[in-house]
């Protein structure tokens, strides 16, 4: 399924009303009483298409709150534990993409991406031999403690076998060494930490 909020599994029909009058028998038609009891059918079918197209929609993972997101987090094994929908959500669609996950670089790669929210972060990963890996990111805020130790266990979940991996966060304007170009200096720049 897209996560496009505008590609719906349901086409929604807003003349169902209409529609059914206008395939009325020719020999019904001028018929008071034929026309308003079909009239009165379609007006309940079109609030059955209104709560059908609702449902689905209330459904679909963008648009979906409160219990239904949680159930959306039973299905691929998150809990909510107190937090707020949107960042429940984030993590859900990151658990989604972890569970497909075939544990590669490029898989880690992936995960990390969606997780730091693409656009607004830099992120990389460094392997480092013998059999280590350091993935780095910088955003705009840092994780609160609660998100910080659901994004590691994400992490550590799809961590390729064999291989010791460590993950960095940093925030924008964290000191970098000379060389590079988004880094700050000594003093200045923000220290990363180990998530």
């Amino acid at each position: 399924m897209s996560t496009d909020p505008t590609i719906l599994p349901v086409t929604f029909r807003p003349e169902v009303a209409e529609t059914l009058l206008a395939r009325m028998p020719s020999q019904f038609r001028g018929k008071p009483r034929i026309e308003a009891l079909l009239a009165t059918l379609g007006a309940l079918l079109q609030d059955r298409e209104h709560r059908r197209f609702n449902l689905v929609v209330s459904r679909t993972l963008d648009l979906a709150f409160g219990a239904v997101l949680e159930q959306w987090g039973a299905l691929v094994g998150e809990e909510r534990a107190g937090l707020a929908d949107e960042p429940y959500r984030q993590i859900i669609r990151v658990r989604m993409l972890a569970n497909r996950s075939d544990s590669t670089v490029d898989a880690l790669l992936a995960v990390w991406a969606l997780i730091l929210e693409p656009g607004r972060s830099s992120y990389g990963l460094n392997l480092l031999h013998p059999m280590s890996i350091v993935v780095w990111g910088a955003h705009d805020d840092r994780f609160d403690e609660v998100v910080r130790g659901r994004m590691r266990r994400l992490m550590e979940d799809i961590q390729p076998g064999g291989f010791s991996m460590t993950v960095v966060e940093a925030e924008t304007g964290y000191f970098g060494l000379a060389g590079d170009p988004n880094g700050r200096p000594l003093g200045v720049g923000k220290l990363a930490r180990v998530l």
